[in-house]
């Protein structure tokens, strides 16, 4: 027996709910059979860090005992040892379970989610175990005014033992929004600040306190308030402990991962907990664990996550001949109260990146589509509140979306000779337009150059600048291109467009 188990078997033999129980190690597994017959039992190991100090380890092991004990089934009645042993997450048979909501309570097309055979389905239990083994991993995180509290579709049941659970604390979680949620304030010194860490260019991560009937994001003076120290690594790994403990005290097995087809494709939903499964999206940990144990179960394909709202966060894999017809499904709910950012990302352990396949792969027209209307909507909101900020000069640039002839969308943005200074959205491509004087004896109509923004500034890198203090990214235009190096942009245009 490992020494970890032995300091188990010391810390459960002194609990006191424990009394008169029989405590047995089985290898990794901790067997409790109570004094009135009801049993259960886990694995210690794959949900403590042992790395922790001896004081973290011994609370959160007595939290799980106490769990335990209230959640232990009778173990005659079962008949199996102990119903309280681990056991897979449950498999999703009810739509409504997974399917996301919009503000008027209507069930939006997330929900035509129907269960899967289960004699087609492969065995997942490697991927449970491994996700139950990621909880004793550590969050790498080290990194808008107006946004009140919001309702919870399902409340979790915040009682008198919670509350003593947490010493009187409300939970501190992490909320995973997308981009516009968070932008309503920019200068915590000056208006108040939304506690926030962006997570990719569109999506961030913030913090909130959970309560019986909302969700309350946390502002930089809520903190001060608190008197707690805003330092946001610190902050935010806790909270994504917080969030992996949440499920234990709602008696589950650490985290939830059921199967449905979704217009025929297989998905795989993280269903709990409750009112909080796109937060899993700030725990690039667990999202590793479940990528890499995809992978074992589908060794020649790409797990991909899709944060489709607050409460609908999936994975599919990339080469599901159903991918353009599951995305399809998704266009449409962008004005949604719920709605975060349903485009597909890849997991490493330096972060998350936007999954944008070849423009002849079968789904790539409707994720551009997603994709620009989603972005639209961000830079509009960014646009909105920038132009309001105290002591904002430069002229704001929109983000605007073309139907080609082809059927496709892209983003442009335009920059003219007229300009001189402006601010400029992240977009597919930029139009440089150089104007004639306008005069009669001006012959000289101008000329246009669009070409990709990416390109533009590897071209002409001297004109642009990332503009620091927002987010999603801009970038700060000066000057305009001398007649040389419109040339050089036009060459550029006919090699990468």
């Amino acid at each position: 027996m490992s020494q970890f188990m032995d300091w188990v078997l010391d810390v459960a033999a002194s609990h006191p709910d424990l009394e008169g129980a029989f405590v047995d190690a089985d290898g990794e597994w901790l067997d409790v059979l109570l004094a009135d017959g009801r049993a259960f039992r886990f694995r210690p190991s794959q949900m403590i860090d042992e790395s922790k100090p001896e004081e973290t380890r011994r609370s959160l092991l007595n939290k799980l005992l106490k769990i335990g004990v209230q959640q232990a089934d009778s173990a005659v009645a079962e008949g199996e040892g102990g119903a309280g042993a681990s056991t897979p997450a449950r498999e999703s048979s009810d739509p409504g379970d997974t399917g996301d909501t919009n503000a008027s309570g209507d069930s939006v097309e997330l929900a035509d989610a129907e269960p899967q055979d289960q004699s087609a389905r492969p065995s997942l239990s490697s991927v449970f175990d491994a996700i139950m083994g990621a909880l004793t991993s550590q969050n790498p995180l080290t990194a808008g005014l107006g946004a009140g509290p919001e309702t919870k579709e399902d409340s979790l049941v915040v009682g008198d033992e919670d509350e003593e659970e947490h010493d009187g604390q409300i939970r501190r979680l992490p909320i995973v929004r997308p981009a516009d949620y968070f932008l309503p304030s920019h200068d915590r010194e000056r208006d108040d600040s939304m506690v926030y860490i962006p997570l990719t260019e569109f999506i961030g991560v913030g913090l909130a306190e959970d309560h019986p009937d909302t969700i309350q994001p946390l502002f930089f003076s809520d903190l001060a308030e608190r008197a707690i120290a805003p330092e946001l690594g610190p902050l935010f790994v806790d909270a994504v402990e917080e969030l992996r403990q949440l499920n234990f005290s709602e008696g589950q097995a650490g985290i939830e991962l059921g199967i449905a087809d979704l217009a025929g494709a297989r998905v795989f939903w993280l269903t709990s907990p409750n009112n909080y499964q796109s937060s899993w999206f700030a725990d690039l940990d667990m999202a590793q664990t479940i990528s890499d144990s995809l992978v074992q179960e589908y060794p020649d394909s790409l797990p991909l996550f899709i944060p489709a709202s607050r409460t609908s966060f999936f994975a599919v894999m990339a080469d599901d001949p159903r991918l353009p017809k599951l995305m399809e499904k998704l266009r449409g709910h962008e004005n949604d109260d719920d709605a975060l950012y349903p485009l597909p990302h890849t997991v490493a352990s330096d972060g998350w990146k936007e999954w944008i396949p070849m423009s002849d792969h079968p789904a790539s027209k409707v994720l551009e589509e997603l994709r620009t209307t989603y972005r639209k909507r961000m830079y509009d909101c960014q646009a909105k509140e920038i132009a309001a900020w105290e002591g904002a000069q430069l002229e704001l640039k929109p983000y605007s979306v073309h139907r080609l002839r082809s059927g496709r969308c892209v983003s442009n943005c335009q920059y003219s000779t007229r300009d001189q200074s402006a601010s400029l959205p992240q977009t597919d491509f930029i139009t440089f337009v150089r104007k004639g004087t306008g005069l009669p004896w001006d012959e000289d109509e101008g000329e246009t150059v669009t070409i990709r923004f990416h390109v533009a500034r590897d071209v002409w890198p001297d004109g642009f600048q990332k503009a620091e203090g927002v987010w999603p990214p801009r970038w700060d235009v000066t000057g305009f291109p001398t007649p040389d190096q419109l040339e050089e942009l036009q060459e550029a245009a006919n090699r990468n467009f």
